[in-house]
C-alpha cells in the first residue's frame, strides 16, 4: 500500500521590479521605443534641413508675418486683439500668437520661423508614435511604421516648409495630444484625462479651423475601442461640440470678410462638386502611395473626364469591399473614416477657392491610412512577414526621404516655388501670376511684365492687369500702364488696388485732382495701407498738410515699413515743425541706422534749429554713405558757413557746383577766401 503523497506547498515569490535598462518579457529593451523615435527624428531633421536657408515665399506670408502689424511690438492690447478678431480671413489666435513670439525674438529673419515649424513637426512625430502605439494595443511595429511615414512623406512638406502653414503643424500638436489623452480616458476612466482632452481640443481649434471635427473623431475612437455609443457617451461630446460651434462661428465671420474666398453657390453645379469631391478623395489615396506631380497649387481640370465620372463608382466599390471583409472590417472602417472625417472640411463638396486639392490637407488625414497599412503589415503577422515588410518599407523610406529633401528645396523662394508649378501646370495662370509678383518685388519689372502677360493669356484677371499696370508704370510706360489699369477697373470695379495705382500714375503725371478722385474711390471700397499712403502723398502735393499728416499717421499703424514715417517727417519739415520732423527721422534711424533720407533730412532739420554739431554729424554721415549726392554737400556747406569755417564751406560748395548745383552769388562771395 502506497503512502499518500504529501501535498507540496507552492511558494510564490514576488516578481522583482524591472530595473532601468533591463529587458522586457518579450526580450526587448524599454529604451527601444525612444531609440526608434530618436532615429526617425534624426532622419526627418536631415530631410528637412534645407528649409532653414529658405526665404519668405510671400504666399500669404504678408498676411501672417511680414505685413501683420498685430505681431509687431506685441502687448496686452494686441494679444486681446488677436483673440477677438480674425486675421488673414481665419480665426486662429494661437497660430498668430506663435508668430508674434517669433517676431519678438527675430523680427523678419525667416530662419527662426522655419526652425519653429520644423521643431513642431519633430514633436508631432513623437506624438504620432505614442498615439498609434496606444491605438494599436502597444504594437511597436505599427507605431514605428506610422511615425516614420508621417515624418518623411513628401505630401507633408507643404505643411512644414511653408511658414504660413504654421497652423497645420501647431494644430496637429494639440490634436494628436488630445486624441492620446482621450485614449487614456477610455482606458482608465479618469476625469482628469477627459478635461485635459477638452483643453487640448480647444487649443487645436484655436490653432486651425480644421480641428473642428475633433468631436467626430472622439466618437470614432469610441467605436474602434468597442465603447458603447449611447446617450451617455454622446453626451460627453457636448462640451466639445460647444467649443467647436464657437470656433465655427468665428471662422464663418472671418471667411465672410472676404466674399471672393467663397464662390457664389448659385454659380456652382452641386453634382459636379460631388464628383470633384470623390475625385479629390481618391487623389489623396493615390498620392499616399505615389507622391508624384507635387505642386504648390493644383487647379481644377479644364473639363470633367471619364476618370472623374467613375470616381463615385470606385468609392462605392471600396465601401463594398470593406463591408464584405469581415475579419478586418472594424479596422478598415476606422482608418478610412478617420481619413475621410479629417478631409471633410476641405473636400470640394462646397467649392471654395480654385484648388481641387492641396498637399497640406493630407497632414493629419494620412494617419488613418498609415494605421490601416501598419496594422495589416504588423498585427498578428509572423516574424518573417514583419522582416520582409521592413525591408520594403526601408526602400520606400529611402525614396520618400530623398523626395522630401528635394521638395523642401522647391520651397526656397517664390521664384523656385512658382517655377515648379509652371513646370507641372504650364497652361494655368496662377504660377505665372505669382512668379510675376516675385520678379516685381525684386525690381525686375520686365520679367514681371512677361509673366503677367502669359498669365493673362490663360485668364483675363483684373489683378494681373493691375500688377502689369504697376510694372509698366515703374518703367515709365505711362500709356500702356493706364490702359491696363482701366481694363482692370472695367473687369472689377470693387478692387481698390487698380484705383490706388491709377491715382499714383496720375500723381506722377502731375494730375493731382484726378489722382485724388481715384484714391477717394479706392478708399470707399476698402481703406488700405496703400490707400492712406497714396492719399497722403496727393495731399502733400496739393499742400493740404494737415490731411497729409493725418493719413501718414494712420499708414504708420498699418505697416512695418518706415516709408510713411519718413514722409510724415518730410511734411513736418515743410511746415517748419522741425522738432516733430526730427522725432520721426530719429524713429526711422532706430530701425534703419543707415537710412540716407532720414540722416540727411534730420541734419537739415537740426540746421534749421541751429543745432549745428548734430546737423554736421548727420550730414557728414550721409555723405560718407552716399558721396555722389551733391545736395548733401550743399547742406554741409551752409552748416560750415554758419559755424564760421569758410574754407570747408567753400570746399563743399565747389564739390556741389561741379555736379551742376548753382549757389547764390552773394553766398559764394561771402565764403570765398
Amino acid at each position: 500500500m502506497k503512502k499518500p503523497q504529501q501535498k507540496q506547498n507552492t511558494v510564490i515569490k514576488p516578481v522583482a521590479k524591472q530595473q532601468a535598462g533591463s529587458k522586457k518579457e518579450d526580450g526587448t529593451s524599454p529604451l527601444l521605443p525612444w531609440l526608434i523615435v530618436a532615429g526617425i527624428v534624426a532622419v526627418t531633421f536631415i530631410a528637412f534641413l534645407p528649409m532653414l536657408s529658405n526665404e519668405f515665399t510671400k504666399w500669404d506670408d504678408g498676411d501672417y508675418v511680414t505685413g501683420n502689424m498685430s505681431i509687431v511690438n506685441m502687448d496686452a492690447a494686441k494679444i486681446q486683439y488677436i483673440f477677438t478678431n480674425p486675421i488673414a480671413y481665419n480665426y486662429h489666435p494661437l497660430t498668430i500668437l506663435s508668430f508674434g513670439i517669433n517676431y519678438y525674438f527675430s523680427k523678419l529673419n525667416p530662419q527662426p520661423y522655419y526652425l519653429t515649424n520644423l521643431i513642431l513637426h519633430l514633436l508631432n512625430i513623437v506624438l504620432v508614435f505614442r498615439f498609434i502605439f496606444l491605438l494599436s494595443n502597444k504594437n511597436i511595429h505599427v507605431a514605428a511604421f506610422s511615425a516614420l511615414l508621417f515624418a518623411i512623406h513628401p505630401m507633408h512638406v507643404e505643411s512644414v516648409a511653408w511658414i504660413s502653414e504654421r497652423k497645420d503643424v501647431l494644430y496637429t500638436l494639440f490634436f494628436i495630444s488630445g486624441l492620446t489623452s482621450y485614449l487614456h480616458y477610455l482606458a482608465e476612466k479618469k476625469w482628469g484625462y477627459y478635461f485635459l482632452t477638452l483643453l487640448l481640443a480647444l487649443c487645436a481649434m484655436a490653432s486651425k479651423p480644421a480641428a473642428l471635427i475633433f468631436p467626430l473623431v472622439l466618437v470614432l475612437l469610441d467605436f474602434y475601442k468597442s465603447e458603447k455609443i449611447n446617450i451617455r457617451s454622446l453626451s460627453l461630446k457636448i462640451p466639445f461640440l460647444a467649443v467647436a460651434a464657437f470656433f465655427l462661428y468665428m471662422t464663418w465671420i472671418a471667411q465672410t470678410q472676404e466674399t471672393s474666398l467663397i464662390k457664389d453657390l448659385k454659380r456652382d453645379n452641386l453634382f459636379e462638386n460631388a464628383l470633384y469631391a470623390c475625385y479629390g478623395f481618391l487623389i489623396y489615396i493615390f498620392k499616399f502611395f505615389a507622391p508624384v506631380h507635387l505642386a504648390a497649387f493644383h487647379p481644377y481640370p479644364d473639363k470633367i473626364g471619364l476618370v472623374i465620372y467613375l470616381s463615385p463608382v470606385v468609392i462605392i466599390g471600396m465601401c463594398a469591399a470593406i463591408y464584405f471583409y469581415k475579419e478586418k472590417r472594424n479596422l478598415l472602417i476606422f482608418g478610412i473614416a478617420f481619413f475621410f472625417i479629417n478631409l471633410l472640411l476641405v473636400l470640394q463638396f462646397i467649392s471654395v477657392g480654385t484648388a481641387l486639392y492641396a498637399e497640406r490637407y493630407s497632414y493629419v488625414p494620412y494617419l488613418g491610412l498609415l494605421f490601416i497599412t501598419g496594422m495589416l503589415l504588423f498585427n498578428k503577422t509572423s516574424d518573417a512577414v514583419k522582416k520582409y515588410a521592413w525591408v520594403v518599407i526601408g526602400l520606400f523610406s529611402l525614396s520618400f526621404t530623398y523626395l522630401t529633401h528635394e521638395r523642401v528645396k522647391v520651397w526656397h523662394s517664390a521664384e523656385t516655388l512658382w517655377t515648379d508649378m509652371i513646370e507641372k501646370y504650364p497652361d494655368d495662370s496662377k504660377g505665372y501670376f505669382n512668379r510675376g509678383n516675385y520678379y516685381f518685388e525684386k525690381d525686375d519689372y520686365q520679367k514681371a511684365i512677361t509673366d503677367f502677360t502669359v498669365s493673362l493669356k490663360f485668364k483675363s484677371d483684373d489683378k494681373a492687369y493691375t500688377n502689369r499696370g504697376i510694372a509698366l508704370m515703374k518703367l515709365k510706360r505711362s500709356d500702356e500702364s493706364l490702359k491696363d489699369l482701366n481694363t482692370s477697373i472695367e473687369l472689377n470695379n470693387r478692387q481698390p488696388e487698380a484705383y490706388v495705382t491709377r491715382a499714383q500714375l496720375n500723381l506722377e503725371l502731375n494730375k493731382p485732382d484726378e489722382a485724388l478722385e481715384d484714391i477717394s474711390a479706392a478708399m470707399k471700397i476698402k481703406p488700405t495701407y496703400q490707400g492712406y499712403f497714396t492719399r497722403a502723398a496727393i495731399y502733400k502735393v496739393k499742400q493740404m498738410y494737415a490731411e497729409a499728416i493725418a493719413d501718414y499717421t494712420t499708414a504708420i499703424t498699418l505697416t512695418t515699413d518706415i516709408s510713411p514715417l519718413v514722409n510724415r517727417g518730410n511734411v513736418y519739415y515743410a511746415t517748419r515743425e522741425y522738432e516733430k520732423a526730427i522725432a520721426d527721422y530719429s524713429a526711422v534711424l532706430q530701425q534703419s541706422p543707415n537710412n540716407i533720407n532720414a540722416l540727411a533730412n534730420r541734419g537739415a532739420a537740426y540746421f534749421q534749429l541751429n543745432k549745428l554739431d548734430k546737423a554736421l554729424r548727420d550730414c557728414s554721415r550721409a555723405i560718407t554713405l552716399q558721396p555722389a549726392e551733391a545736395h548733401y554737400y550743399v547742406t554741409r556747406s551752409y552748416i560750415y558757413e554758419k559755424m564760421g569755417d569758410k574754407q570747408k564751406a567753400w570746399s563743399d560748395a565747389q564739390t556741389a557746383t561741379q555736379s551742376g548745383i548753382n549757389f547764390p552769388p552773394d553766398y559764394l562771395a561771402k565764403i570765398r577766401n
